[in-house]
């Protein structure tokens, strides 16, 4: 398969996201109502990965994680059913999205859940009972555990389809989550990005197709360094333009660089392509199915609208 067709295939089959290679309460017996899709991670520390599943049991206040661990021929061993009583004081009581991560010097993946349908609360379970609660973004559909800042330590993103916002929470040593990165996101089905370490800090940076109608650009290609500061690669004021991107390695030196499909109506589809220098320095160049470099009018004070 040709790279250009191999490039195009994995990003419609990662869909919004690419990654670059960088013990419990009493069982019950009582069946849950299934809220969300598992939460892959090693729960309990044997070097399998398990399966956990948010439900809650009716409509009472009593939620419950549905754990299955790993074999170590392959699939899950049986079910079991912790349940615990809501941290929350209001309808609706359970969560149904999560993510596991270590909270602070934590070895163990907790699970950090959230609430896509009524609150901005982050609710940590700790051995599947609550254990602290943080402060999300509201109505959150998507968490995701990464890395970002390269302290060891495993830290979460979270985005909103129901307001305009992107942002990543630093995993503190104390085992708290807190506010880091913030950015306008118009999350519609979900952002499409890709994570990969641009600047070679050990920490996940995120390469974002921004949305936001109530900035100029209102369409971007973004990176957000994991440690702070971001780069505008480029970006439109036509909200019919529509930017996807990806990780490619160029020129095979273990450093990740950007791909960047562009669609617009009546327009032929582009596909361009930014070198990374290792500390997160983006030059235009060419690759499978670019053509010749094509220069870009980024987006500045005295042009906010760049020349896509």
């Amino acid at each position: 398969m040709r790279l250009s067709r191999l490039i195009a295939t994995l990003v419609m089959a990662l869909g919004v996201v690419a990654i670059w290679p960088g013990s419990a309460g009493a069982a019950t017996s009582t069946s849950p109502t299934t809220l969300s899709a598992p939460i892959i991670a090693d729960f309990n520390g044997d070097g399998l990965l398990d399966s956990a599943t948010l439900g809650q049991i009716g409509t009472t206040t009593t939620c419950t994680v549905t754990v299955q661990y790993g074999l170590a021929g392959g699939g899950y061993g049986p079910a079991y059913v912790h349940s615990y009583l809501s941290a929350e004081q209001n309808a609706p009581f359970c969560p149904n999205l999560g993510a596991a991560l270590g909270l602070g010097s934590d070895t163990k993946p907790d699970l950090v859940t959230g609430f896509s349908f009524g609150f901005e609360d982050i609710v940590a379970l700790h051995q599947f009972q609550p254990s602290a609660v943080f402060r999300g973004v509201e109505q959150p559909d998507l968490m995701v555990a990464a890395d970002f800042n390269g302290d060891g330590r495993t830290d979460l993103m979270e985005s909103t389809n129901q307001g305009q916002e992107l942002a990543t929470f630093t995993n503190t040593a104390a085992g708290t989550l807190v506010r880091s990165i913030s950015v306008c996101q118009e999350s519609g089905f979900g952002p499409q990005y890709a994570l990969a370490d641009f600047n070679s800090d050990g920490g996940q940076d995120i390469l974002l197709s921004q949305v936001c109608p109530r900035q100029q650009p209102s369409v971007a290609v973004t990176v957000l360094f994991g440690n702070g500061g971001r780069q505008l690669l480029t970006g439109s004021c036509n909200n019919a333009v529509n930017y996807t991107v990806f990780v490619i390695d160029l020129d095979g030196n273990g450093v990740p660089d950007v791909g960047l499909i562009t669609t617009k109506p009546n327009t032929p589809t582009t596909t361009r392509y930014f070198h990374d220098d290792g500390a997160g320095h983006f030059t235009q160049a060419t690759g499978p199915g670019s053509g010749p470099v094509v220069p870009i009018q980024p987006p500045s004070m005295g042009n906010p609208c760049g020349s896509d």
